[in-house]
């Protein structure tokens, strides 16, 4: 395994060639701050964070049986988002999280942030209405080498995701290009095309910044999380189930899968 020394070098090479997404046009001196010299702080968790912050994944919403271990039927899905609300529980945006983790921002006792792994079609048909419906924000995270695809389970398409996307509280952020079965098995040189191209690809489909990734299956090591940082990331996700705040750092926050344990 190269050390991180050598992944910082493929992730410079990867930029030079052009797959990372293309930087700001440098300030004028006509632009506010241009002649700015200070230095921004490095991002990271704040310590001592009351554990008030549950980041919950779902995977595929079902009208009827379940087939996986990783669906949730409709009726399910109703029950667990009302349950929150009676629990006087507030919501989170993606933004929302970091300004949480990086500056202490104050949230209720009881607060999670909705997401969704694999962009399966099911989200947009049955859980987007529901969350419209009560104005709840959630993130899905897509890996952008199957959207559309209809091999399998459907995935969205990208007129749906933008459609989520631009409504106000849909947020689309990457899984990755390929949703590799284990991320730590790739080479370095792997590893961050599948995290850099992903990102470009977002961006150019989205039209704007994409600062976030969920690592497929949940898998990760150091190594994974660094180099996500290192490909731009402003928060990686894992499938750990611990409270946001009680994460190692900002690229392994976290998250409980709702068919694994209990909501917090």
């Amino acid at each position: 395994m190269r050390n991180r020394k050598c992944c910082r070098q493929w992730v410079w090479l990867i930029f030079v060639a052009g797959c990372a997404v293309t930087p700001p046009a440098p300030p004028t001196s006509s632009t506010p701050g241009a002649n700015d010299t200070r230095i921004e702080a490095p991002r990271a968790l704040q310590n001592g964070l009351e554990t008030r912050v549950a980041v919950i994944t779902y995977h595929d919403i079902v009208k009827g049986k379940k087939e996986v271990w990783f669906d949730t039927t409709v009726d399910e899905f109703k029950e667990q988002i009302e349950r929150m609300q009676n629990g006087k529980s507030s919501f989170l945006t993606l933004a929302g999280l970091d300004h949480r983790l990086t500056e202490g921002m104050n949230v209720p006792e009881r607060t999670y942030l909705i997401t969704f792994s694999d962009g399966y079609r099911g989200v947009h048909e049955y859980a987007w209405p529901i969350l419209r419906e009560h104005r709840i924000p959630f993130v899905v995270f897509m890996h952008t080498g199957f959207v559309g695809s209809s091999q399998g389970r459907p995935k969205m398409t990208w007129d749906q995701l933008r459609e989520l996307d631009r409504s106000g509280l849909g947020r689309v952020e990457s899984q990755t290009v390929s949703h590799p079965e284990d991320l730590r098995k790739l080479s370095d040189e792997a590893l961050a095309r599948e995290f850099m191209d992903s990102k470009k690809k977002l961006e150019d489909e989205l039209g704007r910044e994409v600062t976030a990734v969920a690592y497929p299956n949940g898998k990760f090591d150091e190594r994974v999380a660094q180099t996500a940082k290192e490909c731009g990331y402003r928060l990686g996700f894992t499938e750990e189930l611990v409270m946001a705040e009680a994460s190692p750092d900002l690229w392994r926050i976290g998250r409980f899968l709702h068919s694994k344990a209990p909501l917090p």
